[in-house]
């Protein structure tokens, strides 16, 4: 189900495409696991972002993809 709200986020031309890529990706997921799972990504990027901005960036993060590096 796609409710009003994320039609009037997905539609807003100041939304991001990562944004908007994400909810289409979402909408195919559980929707319990998909909000627990964005709460979690949203309060490691609130950490991220603080460090950030302190100053204190972090060292990188393996994955089993690869690497992602500051």
């Amino acid at each position: 189900m796609i409710t009003e709200d994320m039609t009037r986020a997905f539609n807003d031309p100041a939304a991001s495409s990562w944004l908007k890529q994400t909810m289409i990706e979402a909408i195919k997921r559980d929707p319990v696991d998909c909000a627990n799972d964005a709460e979690i990504l949203a309060a490691l990027l609130r950490g991220r972002a603080d460090a950030m901005l302190r100053g204190k960036p972090g060292h990188g993060l393996y994955v089993i993809t690869g690497s992602l590096t500051e």
